[in-house]
Parts: structure tokens; sequence; C-alpha cells
């Protein structure tokens, strides 16, 4: 096997890898996506899992890891053929070990060898700020790649300043080529597939706050929002309770309602109304639905693998 021999030469020692024959323990849904090998490295077992497609989800194989390794006890080790630069970065970023069959190794605790042509970002930057993910997700829907920082701020009702820090922000994380000096300064955006796959790592969840509540009527400006945005948005079943999305400036609404805790509220008829960090409305497309970028930052930890297909397949259209 070419892995075998590559880390041999790497580790300078004899490295059986073997494949793994008895898989019961495994769902089904896992072993549609890797094929499952095993070896030992420095005296410790290490899964080496194949992916069986090209396509490489950050968020869902980091899930299928935690998975992978409760069930078994083992360190889980992905294993690529040739993956691009932004990939390697977001895998890194993700803290998912991966050996790449062009030369490169990522085992935190063991072993790393990366191409010196690859550059990490150095960016002090960790999440988004509120207003730094309203940029990043209206830029994502913009059909053309020169950002006007006018155009934002009208369209967002952010100032100026703070148009300016997002787009620093976002500068820093590599998402935006810098063009000309000081007041002259421009921005473009990246290769769009490349903005989001860099980009998503960085997304906070909106949800300020939740509260449950019997009646709506008196609400302004909602949204649907979680599962129930999911729902309309895809094939999804809608969830038993209803979930609505509002900018948490007009938490005045909440102060002539009745507000139940989630324990007794699941008992009644009652209605779950998020206070977001931004103003939902700016980047929804329908003005029934929070956009779906935001709706991924909500649902994207989520460990439901019903809700991980849904999004995925929502994102890509």
């Amino acid at each position: 096997m070419e892995l075998e021999q590559y880390l041999c030469e790497v580790f300078k020692e004899k490295i059986n890898i073997k494949k793994i024959d008895n898989l019961d323990c495994f769902p089904q849904y896992l072993l549609n996506f890797f094929d499952f090998y095993q070896c030992i490295l420095r005296n410790e077992k290490y899964l080496l899992l194949f992916l069986k497609s090209n396509k490489i989800i950050i968020d869902r194989i980091k899930k299928q890891f935690i998975q992978i390794e409760s069930i078994t006890k083992c360190k889980a080790v992905l294993v690529v053929n040739n993956v691009r630069r932004e990939t390697r970065n977001n895998m890194i970023a993700h803290n998912i070990p991966f050996i790449d069959l062009n030369k490169q190794i990522y085992l935190p605790t063991v072993y790393l060898l990366l191409d010196d042509t690859i550059k990490f970002n150095n960016s002090s930057v960790d999440k988004f700020t509120p207003s730094a993910q309203l940029i990043f997700i209206s830029l994502m829907y913009q059909d053309h790649t020169e950002v006007n920082s006018a155009e934002l701020q009208k369209k967002l009702h952010l100032t100026a300043m703070t148009i300016s820090r997002g787009l620093r922000d976002l500068h820093s994380l590599k998402l935006l080529n810098e063009k000309g000096f000081n007041t002259k300064k421009t921005y473009q955006i990246i290769n769009k597939k490349d903005f989001w796959q860099i980009g998503k790592v960085y997304l906070i969840n909106p949800v300020f706050k939740k509260f449950h509540v019997e009646h709506i009527n008196k609400f302004n400006d909602l949204l649907y929002s979680n599962e129930s945005a999911l729902a309309n948005l895809t094939m999804m079943n809608p969830p038993s309770k209803e979930i609505y999305a509002i900018d948490k400036k007009n938490n005045f609404f909440l102060r002539k309602e009745q507000i139940f805790d989630a324990e007794i509220a699941e008992n009644l008829n009652c209605y779950t109304i998020e206070l977001w960090k931004y103003n939902p409305l700016l980047l929804s497309k329908d003005g029934k639905n929070v956009d779906k970028y935001s709706l991924y930052a909500q649902l994207k930890d989520c460990h439901d693998e019903r809700i991980e297909i849904e999004l995925e397949e929502l994102i890509e259209r």
C-alpha cells in the first residue's frame, strides 16, 4: 500500500496498515462515508479513515470523528489525496488530524509535515463580531467582487467606522484582497467558494437569547428561524413548536408578554422567540425566513444527521 510505504519512510519504523473487517459497531451512514483501516504509530493505535468521495465537508467530518472516537476509543485520522490549500488550512483550524498522500501530515500530538508553500492565517480574529458576520453574509449574496463600503453602510444600517473595522477583519482573514492606500483603499472578494469555506469557520451563533411566549400577535418583523426556517426552506419536517427570530433591539415587545421558562413551555402551546445579535431582516431573502447562511451559523454544531444533510444541501443551492 502506498500509504504504508510513505509512513514507514517518514517515521523510520515498520508500520502495518490493516483493513478493519468487523464494522458492526459503526452506523451505516459512517460506512457510506469511509473505508476503515488501522495502524500503530509511536505505540498508539490510530484509525485511518479513507474518504469514499472527494467532497470534504469540514463540519460534518469533525462531528463524525467525535462519534467514531467515542465508539472505538482510538484517535481518528483522515486520509486524503492532494487536497487544496484552503481545505488543509480549514482542517488544521478545526484540529482534524489528516494524512495527505501528496506528502502532508498533520498529527498534532505526534508529527507535523507541512509544505512550506502553504500560508496559514496569522490573524488575531478568532470569531466574527456580529457586524463583521453581517458584512460577510451580505457579501456572500453579492454577485460581483468589488466591495462598496457606502453601499454596505446603507444596506446594513451600520456606521462608516463599523464597516471599515469589519472589512479590516475580513481582510486580515484573507477573505478580501486590498488595493490602494489610506482613503483610496478598496477591497475585492476572493474566489466565492474559498470566501465561504474560509469564512464559515469564524461564524458565530447569531442568537443572543431565547424566550417562550404564548402569543406573537404583538410582535413586528418576525422571521421563521432555526428548525422552523429549515423546514420552510428544505424537505425537513417542522418542529412541534414554531421558532421565530427578531432583532434584539426590538425586545421591548417582550415586556408586554408573559414569558415562560423552557420546562413549562414544553407543556404549553408556546412559541420560541430568538433575540438576534444583528437584525435578521437585513439578510432575509424572502421576508419570511432568516437567510440560509445565518441559519447555517445557528445549526452548524447540531449533532442531528438529518439537519446536517438538509443544511448542507441548502447551502449548496
